[in-house]
């Protein structure tokens, strides 16, 4: 069992429902190299890039949030 846990959340990034990505930061400022994993509560429409690995001491690792254009389907009427 691990003796800390860290929780992060994003709660705001912007992408258009056309599609996109977006890049961020994880940035560890500690003496020893964190593991981190992501998760999602919609992986229809979002990839995640990496979706877990490392952070060394006082390093950082770019995550890449993108958004799959979403089809918007209209009735005939």
């Amino acid at each position: 069992m691990l003796p800390f846990c860290h929780r992060i959340y994003c709660h705001f990034v912007q992408i258009s429902s056309a599609g996109g990505s977006s890049t961020h930061q994880l940035v560890n400022s500690g003496a020893s190299r964190l593991a981190f994993k992501v998760k999602s509560s919609n992986n229809t429409e979002y990839r995640l890039k990496p979706v877990f690995g490392f952070v060394e001491a006082g390093a950082s690792a770019p995550l890449e949030i993108t958004r799959l254009a979403i089809k918007i389907w209209t009735k005939r009427i």
